[in-house]
């Protein structure tokens, strides 16, 4: 008995709702019982969805890992281009398969043979279903591409917190909040900001909760760190950030876990992105909070350290700017750059090769308990701060320049109504004004934020005083990463800057030496 498999495909998500993929294989179960065939249903195969141009493709490869296995004796397909609409690709398939005694036949094309005539006529075919792919898959980039840039639609797809909105007559596609999801992304920066918990304890968190991550999986410290550096959630979404090179698929896993069979995704140039706004589910400064707080976890993280190093991940070389590390030698602790070779051997090099760790752990904790004996330095060092940040000439200018780009804005509008630019050129520039305008005002905003920014300096005397007096190196540690930002260091002098805490959370930065 003939053992027949049916493979059919659609490679957008509307054909797979639309259920056009039923279609196809009603038309190959109603020839296969024309000529007679038996058909099995574990012998149909199905792509929805997925990109005839793809060699990975959940179905075919059920089919041929079916057909290696000897199963399948007769393969049925609704036309070629269903097959693949890479032509390289078709006859690969087609010839491996030929070799294993497997015959394949598109029930709307001839049948194949080994005639010059019919393998021309089934090439030229292919050939034109490829270069069909490419110009339409131009042409929706290109429509794709626009509108986005006119803010008259979303990426796909949307993260975590959100539900993508297909677009509709009247409406392009849109993100909206989805509320459970969008309350535990909150949850999830208030833990890494305020309690400053790691990646991997929020996931524990949530698996505790029992709250399902995305796609309803269980909650990862790498799904976490997705969700804490994805600017979506501050309101700006970002299309084209990454590409996807297949140069590295087949190739073994960095983990194992078999050969890779998806292409990486690798990073654009940033001025190739695409903003697009969308609705936030937290604020800019939450945002910011948590991605300096990544930063500081980083440069900070104990990567196998087998001693207890005060200063570990603050001291900054003055010369070339790199982070020193913390060394051992013959029972004494030292901090050294590590690219100490290749400073200068001059009398004017700005960093010796070694710094001594319990001299300069010394006179960082002895400067630092000064300073907090004191505290109207603090406020005085903050007065002086907001004075010299953002002078009041400055701002003026930023509202003068926002007022003579909505004056541009107006004029544009005008030259296009009395036909003097085409709809294309107003586009382009009104976005490059709208750009503009939303550069100034984040930092008019942020001007305004600083202003209201109080120090809670109670607070923050009483979070510190028993710590003072400890002796404990990790106590002590905690309190200088709580206070300092980094210390840059030289042979004449430790440069400290200090990170003020503030009643809004925002770090600030004064340099003392």
């Amino acid at each position: 008995m003939m053992r027949v498999a049916l493979y059919a495909r659609v490679s957008s998500l509307s054909q797979a709702r639309e259920h056009t993929i039923d279609s196809q294989l009603a038309e190959l179960y109603a020839y296969a019982h024309q000529q007679g065939y038996e058909v099995n249903e574990h012998l149909v195969f199905r792509d929805e969805g997925v990109s005839g141009n793809e060699w990975c493709r959940p179905g075919l490869n059920r089919l041929r890992d079916a057909i290696a296995r000897g199963e399948v004796d007769l393969v049925l397909c609704h036309e070629p281009s269903r097959l693949s609409r890479n032509l390289g690709i078709q006859q690969w398939l087609i010839q491996q398969w030929q070799a294993l005694g497997v015959s394949l036949i598109f029930i709307h094309r001839p049948p194949l043979a080994s005639s010059a005539e019919e393998q021309l006529l089934r090439n030229i075919e292919a050939s034109v279903a490829e270069y069909e792919r490419a110009l339409l898959s131009d042409r929706m980039q290109r429509g794709r591409r626009y509108r986005l840039q006119q803010g008259e639609t979303a990426p796909y797809p949307a993260p975590y917190g959100y539900f993508y909105c297909h677009a509709e007559r009247g409406s392009g596609a849109q993100w909206k909040i989805l509320p459970a999801q969008a309350q535990v992304v909150r949850a999830i920066y208030r833990m890494y900001v305020d309690e400053h918990l790691s990646l991997g304890g929020i996931a524990r968190r949530l698996n505790e909760q029992n709250l399902p991550g995305p796609g309803n999986k269980t909650w990862r410290a790498t799904t976490v760190g997705r969700i804490l550096n994805n600017p979506a959630y501050k309101g700006e979404a970002y299309w084209r950030r990454h590409y996807y090179d297949p140069a590295a698929v087949g190739k073994p896993r960095r983990q194992g876990r078999g050969p890779l069979q998806r292409p990486r995704p690798q990073p654009r140039p940033p001025e190739e992105w695409i903003r697009v706004k969308v609705p936030a589910i937290v604020s800019a400064e939450l945002w910011q909070q948590a991605q300096h707080q990544r930063r500081q976890n980083i440069r900070l993280a104990k990567r196998h350290q087998r001693y207890t190093y005060l200063l570990h991940g603050l001291l900054v070389c003055a010369s070339c700017g790199n982070t020193l590390y913390g060394c051992r030698r013959k029972d004494h602790r030292y901090y050294y750059c590590p690219n100490r070779a290749q400073h200068p051997h001059t009398s004017d090099s700005q960093l010796s090769t070694w710094v001594n760790a319990q001299e300069v752990e010394e006179q960082i904790w002895n400067t630092l308990k000064q300073l907090l004996q004191h505290p109207q330095l603090i406020q005085q060092a903050y007065n002086t701060y907001r004075e010299t940040q953002q002078p009041a000439e400055i701002v003026q200018q930023w509202q003068q320049y926002q007022q003579h780009l909505h004056h541009q804005q107006q004029r544009l509008i005008d030259a296009y109504q009395q036909g003097v630019i085409e709809l294309e050129e107003l586009a382009r520039r009104r976005q490059q004004i709208h750009q503009e305008l939303q550069h100034i005002q984040y930092h008019l905003n942020a001007y305004q934020a600083q202003k209201q920014t109080t120090l809670a300096l109670d607070q923050f005397m009483e979070r510190i005083r028993t710590a003072l007096q400890s002796t404990d190196q990790t106590t002590q540690q905690e309190l200088i990463r709580l206070l300092i930002d980094r210390i840059i260091v030289s042979d004449k002098e430790l440069i400290i800057y200090h990170v003020i805490p503030t009643t809004t959370g925002v770090l600030l930065e004064h340099a003392l030496r």
